[in-house]
């Protein structure tokens, strides 16, 4: 009598890529990244990073160490890969004082760029 075997992968794992790739990020500052509350990873202009994460519901965003993003909260299922984008950008106080100074404080952002169970929000830490 034949008998049915169950593999059961003992590491599932969900990918996690981080990008600073944008064409409108300004190229400069660091970009901190924070993984359901941990520093992760330092990303530079143009990095790619990629992780591997836990199944289950997680929580990045970013900081340049002056500004902090909105927190992109997600649901990782097994296999899955999650896109996160990130950056520094100016807004026009930067530019004003880039004009004025040639110093000025860039705000960051975060996007989402694939996932489909995912919900933006303000962490409110």
């Amino acid at each position: 009598m034949a008998v049915a075997k169950t593999r059961i992968d003992p590491s599932p794992v969900a990918t996690l890529r981080l990008s600073r790739l944008s064409k409108r990020d300004i190229g400069f500052r660091e970009a901190v990244i924070y993984l359901d509350g941990i520093e992760v990873a330092n990303l530079a202009y143009e990095d790619d990073l990629t992780l591997s994460l836990p199944p289950g519901q997680h929580a990045v965003y970013v900081h340049n160490r002056l500004r902090k993003s909105k927190t992109i909260k997600f649901f990782a299922e097994r296999d899955e890969v999650i896109h996160i984008e990130v950056g520094n950008k100016g807004n026009w106080l930067f530019a004003l004082m880039m004009v004025l100074i040639q110093i000025g404080p860039p705000t960051v952002f975060i996007r989402l760029l694939s996932h489909t169970r995912a919900s933006i929000g303000v962490n409110s830490e």
